[in-house]
């Protein structure tokens, strides 16, 4: 049975998983290098279900049920935030869309600027321009400073969580992304993961 945990008791189940040993049976992602200080879960967590916008209309995660997520928390006012925002773009590019992607969700409170930042400050090509202006998915998962990211699962369970900036482009954070890739491939029907060769 998935446990459902508040935010406060999901952060510290995240925070303690760094200390706890994989499962037998389990393979181990691969930490290293950029991606270091990347702290696993051992504890199924289902991802929260809090809304935030893109387009203009509000969606949760469930949205992306299927795909693994590199759930980044970034604000325009963040200099981390921004610096690493081009290897999260360049990681995107890389991602097959059908089975992982680069989901970016700006916390900062006036939405409309979100978007040209990205475009014309940032020259991202890729990255969707996501808010979240209440905190509602940010407080869902207890962001206490940015940037936060998650990977979520193809199965919407919460992966496991880095704080502060990365290169995401790097070897050691591809490799990290793609162990969950790898995992969401295998988990599927054997004829689904035919159509993916």
């Amino acid at each position: 049975m998935v446990k459902r945990f508040p935010g406060l008791v999901m952060a510290a189940a995240l925070t303690v998983a760094a200390l706890l040993p994989i499962k037998q049976g389990q393979a181990e992602p691969p930490i290293s290098g950029e991606v270091k200080q990347f702290q696993v879960a051992t504890q199924k967590i289902e991802a929260p279900a809090a809304p935030f916008a893109l387009d203009g209309k509000d969606i949760t995660l469930a949205e992306y049920a299927g795909k693994v997520v590199v759930l980044n928390f970034w604000a325009t006012w963040c200099a981390p935030c921004i610096h690493e925002m081009p290897s999260l773009d360049r990681l995107n590019a890389t991602l097959d869309q059908d089975i992982a992607t680069v989901l970016t969700v700006s916390t900062d409170r006036n939405s409309d600027r979100v978007g040209p930042f990205l475009a014309d400050t940032v020259k991202t090509k890729t990255l969707p321009a996501a808010t979240d202006p209440q905190r509602n998915l940010a407080n869902a998962f207890r962001v206490r400073g940015l940037p936060t990211t998650y990977i979520v699962g193809a199965d919407g369970m919460v992966k496991g969580v880095l704080q502060g900036p990365a290169e995401w482009d790097s070897e050691e954070a591809r490799a990290l992304v793609q162990h969950y890739v790898d995992a969401a491939i295998q988990a599927l029907p054997a004829s689904q993961r035919a159509s993916l060769d």
